[in-house]
């Protein structure tokens, strides 16, 4: 019975090898809903996935970074954008937050990587708010 198991195993490991399609297999079984750089990352996923049997693709390395920094005593800020790494975004953000005379606290509040985000600061109720997707 263990031989018939081990050969079942190898016999059902060598058709599923052979499972796997070609890009052009793929191609043909994946939509791509338009000509923009969302749509041609949804088709690449599609086909990645089809060509490998259902195992995702990674997700693909960040093109830029972004930070925001925030002095919660003084309410002032620093942003960054378009930095190739998520420290020189963040150094970034604290030198423009600690420019300011008053700021003496600054931290940094968010990082992003190729999105956008927002800062809300209201001074009269001395309170920040960020928001993003």
């Amino acid at each position: 019975m263990r031989t018939f198991a081990v050969v079942f195993a190898i016999l059902f490991a060598a058709v599923a090898a052979q499972a796997q399609l070609s890009r052009g297999e793929c191609m043909g079984r994946c939509v791509l809903c338009g000509d923009d750089p969302v749509c041609a990352t949804i088709y690449e996923n599609c086909i990645h996935t089809c060509m490998t049997n259902g195992k995702k693709a990674p997700p693909p390395l960040p093109d830029v970074w972004g930070a925001i920094a925030v002095s919660p005593s003084a309410l002032v800020q620093g942003h960054s954008w378009n930095y190739k790494s998520e420290e020189e975004a963040r150094q970034r953000a604290l030198k423009e937050c600690a420019a300011s005379t008053v700021a003496k606290d600054c931290k940094v509040v968010v990082t992003v990587a190729d999105v956008c985000v927002a800062l809300a600061i209201s001074k009269p109720e001395r309170i920040y708010t960020i928001g993003g997707p």
